[in-house]
């Protein structure tokens, strides 16, 4: 449905310029040439996170030590512009190096800012909290796996607790899809990513102050979360 929906409306869009092509206004061509861009611009974005999503494997051989604080900067760097324009304030503390794949890491990184500044507050700039465990913790009471943790917490609309889990499904969206742009995939990407690494990843959400995601990687690269 997700995948039809742009295409649908470039169909639509693009049918009725050839039909009315002689009586209609240049503004509403540039209007429409707008509305078709936004459209395979959405749809783009679609595949593009399909594709990251299906080619995750979930092996753990190729696990290695991975420093979060490079990760941060090179992510804050391919962000300079989105990060800028959106008047955006990222804080972190020192970050733990886990066992992860770095590209990975990467896309992760990526997706969670991605989704702060997105849902940001209309009212307010965005100030993401980046913090971290600086000693190995236990998780859980059943598991009794030492993790680091890592939680973003950012100061945007938030969301209803109840809706905890689904934010993590494929093409699920708390949002108006017109007011809030994006493919479905991210969050779940995300999830997917944490579980090739045997980790953990949670949301916490308050309506009108924000939403923490916390990510946990197990400090033994042979024990797993799942």
């Amino acid at each position: 449905h997700d995948l039809q929906e742009p295409l649908r409306k470039i169909q639509m869009i693009t049918s009725k310029m050839l039909t009315e092509l002689d009586v209609i206004p240049l503004e509403s061509i540039h209007s429409s040439l707008v509305r078709v861009s936004k459209s395979a611009g959405r749809m783009r974005i679609l595949l593009e996170d399909i594709l990251k999503f299906t080619r995750i494997k979930n092996s753990r051989d190729v696990l290695q030590k991975v420093d979060l604080n490079q990760i941060l900067k090179t992510t804050s760097a391919d962000m300079k512009e989105n990060i800028k324009e959106s008047k955006a304030v990222i804080k972190s503390e020192n970050l733990p190096e886990v066992y992860a794949v770095s590209f990975l890491m990467r896309q992760l990184f990526l997706n969670i800012i991605q989704n702060s500044l997105k849902y940001a507050s209309p009212d307010k700039s965005p100030v993401i909290k980046i913090t971290a465990s600086q000693e190995p913790e236990l998780f859980g009471h059943l598991n009794k796996i030492y993790c680091h943790w890592v939680s973003f917490s950012d100061n945007g609309i938030g969301f209803e607790q109840k809706y905890a889990e689904t934010i993590f499904k494929v093409f699920s969206r708390l949002h108006n899809q017109d007011e809030y742009t994006g493919s479905g995939i991210g969050l779940a990407l995300c999830k997917k990513i944490m579980q090739t690494v045997g980790g953990n990843i949670e949301a916490v959400g308050k309506v009108g102050e924000g939403t923490e995601i916390k990510i946990y990687f197990p400090c033994d690269p042979e024990e797993t979360l799942l």
